[in-house]
């Protein structure tokens, strides 16, 4: 069976567990190793191709096969063919293979196998066969994890951020955007691009040049972290549909009606905001690296200072926190001003793969609201629930919640006259206010109905709520 043909399959159903039997399935068949290879391209961080546009080609035969095809991705990896004689070879091949072969390689040359499934998916049939794309964790919150920081060195107080995190990597001059899955999450902006290439060079050094910033995805002149990483989405969508050849005019006319923003302004508004980086040979195995948190800041800002033309790649905002009592002070501060909280950071931290000498503070709390309305969901929820709205007693926060398991989505959605008007207990982060200083709630997740209470939490109960895990009440 073509392995085109065991893609679409895996993707008939969005099960997890069906993904596994589908695959595991054709383990057993997969004779030549196709898939196998197939999927270890595809999702290997380890694989970069530095192909960002599928070039355009016409079919002339059906010369080359799939192996070929196989073959070429690894050169591409191995960096035998690059820049304009790589884009030609990608040509040649394109035009002379069949239909099914090309799709395979283009979704493979982005990345993107258009099966919904994940690294860890694989590696449930495929033991090992991914390696995890590296990414330094933090710890959760507790008195004990933060006063133990103090112990050793400073520490170092960074914002906590909202945005799509994404790795930057710059290598031998190409640069590549990968998702903390391993995915290809390619923003098309020359002036983002350009800013990573000048940070890499601003090293000086040829074992330095070969970089990878971490950092998340953010959009100038949006408040709402939801919106923006939707916007944000649709571009990384719209790109990589229009790199595979697809008609994108109905998509980018769908981002222009809903955000009242184009395609192209919307590339032209996002920015990264970085907190460390690491040498590319130790992400690509995940090596750890021992030169000190405090030395990549300092390193990290002196090369955006001096190479970041376009503003478009930013320093995270950071200050030194002395004592557990300034880090809980400082954390009530910007909690006040609508931030989600902070990661407290070890300045003798080095980087490695898994959680680390950091910490996360954030609020979590729940509040009571009743349901108002149902909103319809889309993609894989299409025709049933996508979200409830809700409101406070007094109808000064507004906000809609998701995060419901699928028999009490279906429940929910059946049974709407059962539920309309009934008291939710939310769990969220915060409350928040937008521009116009409208309430809201940070990252509300439905958590339940209450069915012995008939009275929403009024603003005042909910900030006197908030008030009190904070400590100051």
């Amino acid at each position: 069976m073509h392995v085109l043909e065991i893609l679409e399959e895996v993707n008939a159903d969005n099960g997890k567990l069906y993904k596994i039997e589908v695959l595991k399935k054709y383990k057993e068949l997969d004779i030549n190793g196709q898939l196998k290879r197939i999927l270890l391209l595809a999702y290997s961080p380890n694989m970069i191709f530095n192909i960002k546009i599928i070039p355009d080609y016409s079919s002339n035969s059906s010369h080359y096969s799939l192996e070929d095809g196989i073959n070429l991705l690894k050169d591409l990896a191995n960096r035998v063919y690059t820049g304009n004689e790589a884009i030609e070879k990608v040509r040649d091949y394109l035009s002379n293979t069949t239909e099914q072969n090309a799709e395979v390689i283009k979704r493979t040359l982005l990345k993107d196998l258009r099966a919904n499934f994940s690294a860890s998916t694989i590696n449930k049939v495929f033991k090992g066969l991914i390696p995890v794309v590296p990414y330094m964790g933090a710890k959760v919150y507790s008195e004990k994890n933060v006063r133990d920081m103090f112990k050793n060195d400073k520490v170092i107080a960074q914002i906590k951020m909202d945005g799509r995190y994404i790795n930057i990597i710059v290598n031998n001059g190409e640069v590549d955007m990968i998702s903390r899955q391993g995915k290809s999450s390619f923003i098309p902006s020359s002036k983002l691009i350009e800013d990573a290439k000048n940070i890499s060079k601003q090293f000086g050094m040829a074992d330095r040049e070969n970089i990878v910033l971490n950092g998340e995805l953010m959009l100038d002149g949006f408040t709402n972290r939801y919106e923006a990483n939707g916007i944000i989405s649709s571009i990384i969508k719209i790109h990589e549909n229009e790199s595979l050849g697809k008609d994108v005019s109905k998509d980018k006319a769908k981002l222009q009606k809903k955000h009242n923003i184009s395609y192209e302004e919307a590339i032209d508004k996002v920015y990264m905001t970085v907190w460390d980086y690491i040498l590319f040979e130790k992400y690509q195995y995940a090596f750890p690296w021992d030169e000190v948190y405090a030395q990549r800041l300092n390193q990290l800002k002196f090369n955006i200072a001096n190479s970041a033309k376009n503003n478009r790649i930013r320093l995270i905002k950071s200050k030194v926190v002395d004592t557990y009592e300034d880090a809980m002070t400082y954390f009530k501060e910007v909690i006040a001003v609508g931030e989600e909280g902070l990661i407290l950071k070890n300045a003798r931290n080095i980087w490695k793969d898994g959680k680390s000498l950091q910490v996360k503070m954030k609020v979590l709390f729940t509040v009571d609201l009743k349901v108002t309305d149902f909103i319809v969901g889309n993609g894989k929820f299409k025709d049933t629930l996508g979200a409830l709205e809700c409101q406070s007693a007094d109808g000064k926060i507004k906000i809609t919640a998701s995060g419901f398991k699928d028999d009490v989505r279906d429940e929910i959605w059946n049974n709407k006259e059962n539920y309309i008007n009934k008291i939710v207990e939310i769990q969220c982060n915060g409350i928040s206010r937008d521009v116009d200083m409208n309430y809201s709630l940070q990252h509300p997740v439905f958590k339940g109905f209450h069915v012995d209470k008939d009275v929403a939490d009024d603003l005042q109960a909910i900030i006197d709520n908030q008030d009190m895990i904070l400590g100051l009440k």
